[in-house]
């Protein structure tokens, strides 16, 4: 068979063609409209206090655990406003 024979074939069965595609985005569209969003999301933080920043020349003199305790706060008002409850 030939392309030109198979395009052919598909030019006489345009009709079925169409209405299988149509019928596949409906499908998907009926489907992603019905499902619930979801989001997630993953993240680590490394921090290296040990060596100096590169761009002031200083190192962190605090400790680990006051460092966390200054970080908490601030996370937790910056994704507040972008929870979204499960």
């Amino acid at each position: 068979m030939s392309l030109i024979q198979f395009l052919n074939i598909l030019l006489a069965r345009r009709m079925i063609v169409f209405v299988t595609f149509v019928t596949a985005v409906l499908a998907a569209a009926t489907v992603a409209s019905l499902l619930p969003a979801r989001y997630e999301a993953k993240a680590r933080v490394l921090m290296d206090i040990v060596k100096p920043d590169p761009v002031t020349e200083k190192t962190a003199a605090r400790s680990s655990s006051s460092r966390i305790t200054v970080l908490r706060p601030t996370l937790s008002k910056s994704l507040a406003g972008r929870t979204i409850p499960r």
